[in-house]
Order: structure tokens, then sequence, then C-alpha cells
């Protein structure tokens, strides 16, 4: 296994359940309420969603629009720039472009390739704010994280103030907030953090005070156990298949690997001593770096940058249905009908709670008179089927659209899915 897997998986902090067999992944949009909004005819239509990120890496026709601030490319193409100038097929953006597919499933998309420098971030938000009128954008995603710079908190009061909703992820620290990151800090910003489950805050997702003493996060969505998108030869693809591979290890084989590449203990926060116990095979596996492939076409993975772009795709709805709302109050919606969560999860480890698109959406549209989403609808946007989703509409040879066909062992019943796979305890993230 390369370690170069490893440091990635390290840095992106995405440690998901383990099992021999491809994780289970679960039902977001579900979780959320958003059936009964999507049954309701709210599905995004006439609105759309720009992510900023690594980029995207699947068929053109999925975008309405396009933009690199990094390298110009008039092609779409998922590729991470470090700091230090390196590029790699990381596979990040298509990941968030399928989270909003999922919650959002008739949104149009725009794809705003980036990187971490802030002052391009910032650029990427105002060539956004600039095309919002031309593109109906109304969300934008902001799954990656930068320093508290000024230009770059320009920009998104900018975009803000403008009537761009704004959603950014919280991190995947864990308690170790410092309340510096960017623009996930910001009181304009819907920042979202991780959760397991209806009633369970992720370990790994960042919380506590910035430096002004705002709590974050302001909401949670489902972060862990997520179907989505991924493309052939990406790192994130190569990754999940070399994960999945280790997990099939026999328990003397794999304590044996870790016990020949120290490297994996420091990684994964494992003592040295851990080879010793008797249980050492059970204690390496709930460390696992997992990303699980379901296909070509899928995987499943965890990370507040996934909870983020599920958001987007709720907001993408509740501005349907009211396309007059303002960022303000889309906010508020969300966070005064969140659903609380379990009592030993205080406000600053999951914000308001656990986001119900159902009872958001009956808080905008109690808001008085608006004009029907539909009459703002761009008849030239794709209809695009979500993951949840796909999994019915496409039979074990059939194929979606742009998507690959059913996930293997998945089986689908209307709204719910169930796929083949083990389940597990899960560990840190980012």
């Amino acid at each position: 296994m390369s370690l170069v897997f490893l440091l990635i998986a390290t840095l992106l902090g995405c440690v998901v359940q383990v099992g021999a067999e491809p994780l289970s992944p679960i039902d977001p949009s579900g979780m959320l309420g958003c059936t009964r909004v999507h049954q309701s005819g709210y599905r995004g239509r006439g609105v759309t969603v720009a992510f900023i990120d690594t980029g995207f890496d699947g068929p053109a026709r999925e975008l309405l629009a396009w933009h690199d601030v990094v390298d110009g490319s008039e092609v779409p193409l998922d590729r991470a720039v470090e700091l230090n100038g390196s590029r790699s097929d990381l596979g990040h953006g298509t990941m968030v472009a399928g989270c909003i597919r999922t919650t959002a499933p008739e949104a149009g998309l725009v794809g705003v390739r980036c990187d971490r420098n802030e002052h391009r971030v910032a650029e990427a938000i105002r060539w956004v704010t600039a095309h919002r009128n031309e593109y109906h954008i109304g969300v934008v995603n902001l799954s990656m994280a930068g320093e508290n710079d000024p230009v770059l908190k320009a920009a998104v009061r900018e975009a803000v103030g403008k009537g761009l909703v704004f959603v950014a992820c919280m991190g995947n620290h864990g308690p170790r907030y410092d309340g510096g990151t960017c623009p996930a800090n910001m009181p304009e910003v819907i920042t979202v953090g991780a959760a397991r489950d209806e009633r369970t805050v992720s370990t790994f997702s960042s919380r506590g005070s910035t430096a002004e003493g705002l709590l974050k996060p302001d909401i949670c969505a489902p972060g862990e156990f997520i179907p989505t998108w991924t493309h052939p030869g990406s790192h994130l693809f190569r990754l999940s298949r070399e994960m999945d591979d280790f997990r099939a290890l026999a328990d003397e084989e794999l304590v044996e690997l870790v016990g020949e590449n120290p490297a994996y203990l420091e990684s994964w926060e494992l003592g040295a001593d851990v080879l010793e116990r008797p249980d050492a095979a059970r204690l390496i596996r709930e460390q696992i770096p997992g990303w699980s492939l379901l296909d070509d076409r899928w995987l499943v993975g965890r990370g507040t940058s996934l909870s983020a772009p599920l958001v987007s795709g709720v907001v993408a709805t509740l501005l349907e249905a009211n396309p007059g709302a303002t960022p303000a109050q889309i906010k508020a919606a969300l966070t005064e009908t969140a659903r609380p969560m379990a009592v030993r999860f205080g406000r600053v480890d999951r914000g308001a709670g656990f986001v119900d698109a159902w009872a958001a959406l009956q808080r905008i549209l109690a808001l008085g008179s608006h004009q029907p989403g539909g009459d703002q609808a761009n008849e030239d946007a794709p209809a695009f089927i979500p993951p949840a989703q796909v999994l019915v509409a496409v039979g074990a040879e059939g194929q979606g659209p742009g998507i690959s066909g059913k996930p293997a062992g998945c089986l689908g019943r209307g709204a719910d899915f169930n796929c083949a796979g083990s389940t597990g305890e899960t560990q840190d993230v980012k």
C-alpha cells in the first residue's frame, strides 16, 4: 500500500467505518427530511449552487458553467493544487457536487476550481457574485478552509450582501478548533458540522468559539457513510480501493503489515504497544483511514466537506420555494427549526441541532407573499437524479445521467436503499 495514499487520507482526515465488504452508505436525504420536500415539488429547480472546490471530473453537461481561477482550464477537471505548487487528481470537488445533487436533484451546478490560496478563493467568490444573475446562482458552497484573511472575508460579505447564501464546512479537527478557519468563522455564513445520525455529533467535527466569541458550527448534517460521486484515477478513488483491500486482509496479515510500516501507527494515533495486544487487529481496523468504493463512480466517505453541500442542496430547495428569501432568513429557517440532538452535545458541539429540511420549508413558506420558484426556473437547466434515486432509476446494467449504474450490492426501495457491507466503529477525520 502506498504511503502517498495514507498521507492524503491523513490530511483529509477521512476515516470511516471499517469492514471486509464495501461500507454501507446511509440515505442522507431521508435523514434530513428532504424526501417530503421533494415529494412536495421542491427539488431545487430554477436555483443554481456554485461549488468552489478542487474542480469537477464528470460529463460537462452536468454543469451549467465552469470557471478555473488556478490554471484557466476551459475543460472541467478535478485537480488539487497544494500550497507548494504540487498537483494531484484528488477528486474532492466531484464528491461535493454529488452531495449537492442528493438534496437538490434539479438544481443547476456551477463548478469553480480553486486552491487554498485565500486571495484566489476570494477571486472565485467574486466571479460567482458577478455571474449570479446569468446562471441563477443562489447558493455558494465552500468545502475547503482558508486562513483568517480580510480579502477573503470581504468577498464573502459582498456575496452575502448581494443575496447569495453562503454555506461552509466546519472542518474536521474535533474539539481542537482555534476559531481561525475562514469562512467558517463568519456570522454571515451557514457553518455546517457533521453528525453520525440525527442525535450524535461526529467525533471529528470541529467545534468551538471564534475570536469574536461566536459559537460554531451553526447546524449539523449527516457527515458519515455518505454515498457520493467519484471518478476512476483520482486519488480518492484509488485510496478507497486500497483501503478496501487493506480491510480485507486477514488479522495476522494486517498486524504484520502495520508492524512493518510504523508510519501507520503514528498516522492512525496508535501506540507501538498495540501490536503486542491480543486484540491488535480489531484496534487497527477501527483506525483504518477508510474510504470505500461502491463501484467505479461511487464511493462512501465522510467529513464536514460532505455535510456542507448536503445543506447547500437543502438551501436550493428553500430558495425555489421562496426566491425572495434573504440569506439571513434562510439561515434563521434552518437554525430555528433544527431538531434537538442528544443532551450530551452542547450548543458549542452541534450548533442549533440537526437540519430538518421539511420544517425549514414550512418556515420559509410562512414568510408571506413571494413569487413561486417555478416562474424563475431555467428551462435549460438539466434535471439530475441524486444518488439515492439513481439506485431506483437504473438497473444493474443500466446507466444514469452521467453516472454509472447501480452500485454493487445495493437494492433500490423508493427513497430508501440498502447496500451490503459491514458496520463498525468510526474514528477521527477530515
